[in-house]
């Protein structure tokens, strides 16, 4: 063969060590998270989390939560954890979840939802920070056996570096989109209201639920992350590998679309797609009606 050519490094097979560094941090990520919530919603579910015992409850809730996450860190290499997540920032947003139910509030009630959105979207970010990277990374090969090694996929080459750094501003402009039931949003560019069931938008960008922010933790929160400084053609992100960029953007999208009840909906897969799910395969192909609108060419968000 020729001399230049380097076994293993061939567009496919570095395209498919970017979706095992995406797959990797979603497995790990999720088996957190997804516990946690799932843990949340048996503990809670009804009334639950209301009464002179609510508290108590709490506390034995996530004294059994932490013992978990503690376990999941003993799990086998395969599973590739990158940066330690603060347990602190996940049982603040659960907590917010549970001051939610009992709260009767309106207002008060989706600002403690968005609070915990935001607190768990940060947490998982933080998390995916090293697959992301990873991913995105112009020597794939290379990064994912960073990942492996060192827990990051950041090179130190400063010049291959900032060439990852402008390749993934350009598919952060260009080719990144998030995929809902009524709208296809691009990441890269200024955040929108959200799309109605009829085919046109919302007039305000956000909900008068959360338009006027009155809870501190969630004041706090959107002045940490919302780089746009209230400006409205400023909410897209700008480079998905950087963690302040991407929760800028999560920030809005949450905040915009807190309320969309599209978005709580089952995913409309087809039993023969669930089943293939369930048996731990991907479909041949998703029957989501939605896909059918992407664009060639666009990637999507994991």
């Amino acid at each position: 063969s020729s001399p230049h050519h380097y076994p293993g490094r061939t567009p496919v097979t570095m395209a498919r060590r970017r979706f095992k560094a995406l797959a990797a941090g979603n497995r790990f990520i999720f088996l957190e998270i997804g516990t946690a919530i799932a843990e949340f919603i048996v503990t809670f579910q009804g009334t639950c989390a209301t009464g002179p015992d609510a508290e108590a409850r709490w506390t034995k809730y996530w004294d059994d939560t932490a013992l978990q996450l503690e376990e999941i860190k003993h799990l086998d290499p395969s599973w590739v954890p990158t940066n330690p997540g603060n347990p602190d920032q996940l049982r603040a947003g659960l907590h917010q979840y549970f001051l939610a139910i009992g709260e009767t509030d309106k207002d008060v009630k989706s600002e403690r939802i968005l609070a915990g959105n935001i607190l768990l979207g940060a947490y998982e970010q933080y998390r995916a920070d090293g697959y992301i990277l990873t991913s995105f990374a112009i020597r794939g090969d290379r990064a994912f056996h960073r990942l492996l090694v060192r827990g990051t996929g950041r090179s130190r080459n400063p010049i291959r570096f900032a060439l990852t750094s402008v390749y993934t501003a350009l598919m952060t402009r260009h080719g990144l989109v998030l995929i809902a039931p009524h709208e296809i949003v691009r990441v890269g560019q200024a955040l929108k209201a959200p799309m109605q069931p009829n085919g046109e938008r919302r007039d305000a960008i956000f909900s008068k639920d959360v338009m006027d922010l009155g809870l501190p933790l969630v004041q706090a929160l959107v002045s940490r992350y919302d780089l746009s400084d209230f400006r409205s053609t400023k909410r897209g992100a700008k480079n998905w590998i950087h963690y302040y960029e991407r929760m800028h953007f999560i920030t809005n999208l949450f905040r915009s679309r807190h309320d969309e009840a599209s978005l709580w909906t089952v995913p409309l897969f087809d039993p023969a797609d669930r089943d293939e799910l369930l048996a731990g395969r991907l479909p041949a192909s998703s029957s989501f009606p939605v896909h059918t609108t992407r664009r060639p060419g666009s990637a999507t968000l994991d």
